[in-house]
């Protein structure tokens, strides 16, 4: 009698382990150019202040509301090599960046913008509110605002200039539900 407690208790407890740990398991979707993106190769995902997940592809950008894509190709965009960064400025207004432009999308249409010669291809690109600054690949540090690029000077508390800047840049894991 004991024995078969013992089994039925162990049978339980293994039934509920088996339902407990499957509901544990993260809900996990793959998208394809089937589904809708753009192009299949991803190489930036961003989530806006609105909840839209942005991809950055080979091809363009796709916006994700969680059901279907709506997506913006590199010629839409008027530009001409893969998504490097996404981002949001404090108007809601989102930005991408190639190594060669930066295009921004105000809801309706997509400004371009082209980097000066001295920009294109890039070491790094960090958005600031209404401003993206760039470190070029000699080091120096640009400023894209209002249309306009500018190189900025950077000194230290010696006076001389800091031309050694690097971004770095966190991780955020995006999860749709």
């Amino acid at each position: 009698m004991l024995s078969l407690f013992i089994r039925v208790t162990v049978l339980f407890l293994s039934l509920l382990y088996a339902i407990y740990s499957q509901a544990q398991l993260p809900y996990s979707k793959t998208y394809t150019t089937h589904d809708g993106l753009v192009h299949p190769q991803v190489t930036k995902l961003f989530k806006d202040s609105r909840g839209y997940i942005w991809v950055g592809t080979k091809g363009g950008v796709s916006r994700f509301n969680g059901r279907t894509f709506i997506n913006f190709t590199l010629r839409e965009m008027h530009l001409l090599n893969q998504i490097n960064n996404l981002s949001e400025d404090s108007k809601g207004h989102i930005w991408a960046s190639t190594n060669e432009a930066i295009s921004i999308f105000d809801g309706l249409n997509w400004r371009s913008f082209e980097f000066e010669n001295e920009i294109h291809n890039h070491n790094s690109c960090k958005p600031q509110h209404d401003s993206i600054y760039i470190v070029d690949r000699k080091q120096n540090i640009w400023k894209f605002y209002n249309g306009q690029f500018t190189k900025k000077h950077f000194v230290n508390t010696t006076g001389l200039e800091i031309n050694d800047i690097k971004f770095k840049e966190v991780k955020t894991n995006i999860t749709l539900v």
